[in-house]
């Protein structure tokens, strides 16, 4: 193959279209023997910029998300002519992204939770866990993970750290309440916060019933 390409590229793009599961790790559309898009190859570090035709350089998009990719990388050039500058989409689309979705989910259901009386909190950890649970088949395995992935320091620190001020935390934490209440309010916020992950990874080995797939 000309343009720059190896011989065996029809083969390496194979290769990894069946590691991304045909799967665009971008929008989560599916190809293949999965579904019906076009996928293509990406460079994560373009060609033009000594990217190599290395796997851990490639990565399956579906053909609208190529072409976005590569849209992307022209604008961020210097004149917009596609040579050049500082190709920022990698680190957007692969760190910033992902850490983006799962800080907003943990943000968004901690808010919610310290809003709710004691005897709810545990229940409604359990709902809002199921409920992202379910919506992460929605999203890229590898955004899921590298969401959780970067970030789980901080999110270990915010669960140690939680506000403890008032609310159902305190309430649930105090000393009258028994080992088995504390467990249970623990319990429900850790599965909250991690339940995206949960899910994700329990469909990934087919352990995840139908009923909680969407």
């Amino acid at each position: 193959m000309s343009d720059g390409y190896p011989p065996n590229w029809d083969e390496l793009s194979s290769k990894i279209y069946q590691r991304d599961n045909y799967t665009c790790q971008d929008c989560g559309a599916q190809g293949g023997y999965a579904g019906d898009v076009e996928l293509h190859a990406h460079h994560i570090t373009p060609k033009s910029q000594g990217g190599t035709h290395e796997p851990e350089n490639l990565i399956t998009l579906c053909a609208s998300c190529h072409n976005d990719q590569h849209d992307f990388q022209i604008t961020a050039g210097n004149g917009g002519s596609g040579k050049g500058g500082i190709d920022l989409s990698p680190v957007i689309y692969t760190v910033l992204l992902p850490i983006a979705i799962v800080s907003a989910y943990v943000t968004g259901g901690v808010v919610v939770l310290f809003q709710l009386g004691d005897l709810a909190f545990v229940p409604a950890s359990l709902l809002i866990g199921t409920l992202g649970g379910i919506v992460s088949s929605l999203i890229p395995e590898k955004t899921i993970y590298v969401g959780y992935g970067v970030p789980l320091l901080l999110i270990a620190i915010s669960v140690v750290g939680a506000p403890v001020e008032d609310g159902a935390w305190k309430g649930a934490l105090s000393p009258e309440y028994n080992p088995i209440r504390v467990a249970g309010v623990l319990g429900g916020f850790l599965y909250f916060i991690f339940a995206p992950l949960l899910f994700t990874l329990l469909a990934r080995y087919d352990m995840l019933p139908s009923v909680l797939r969407l």
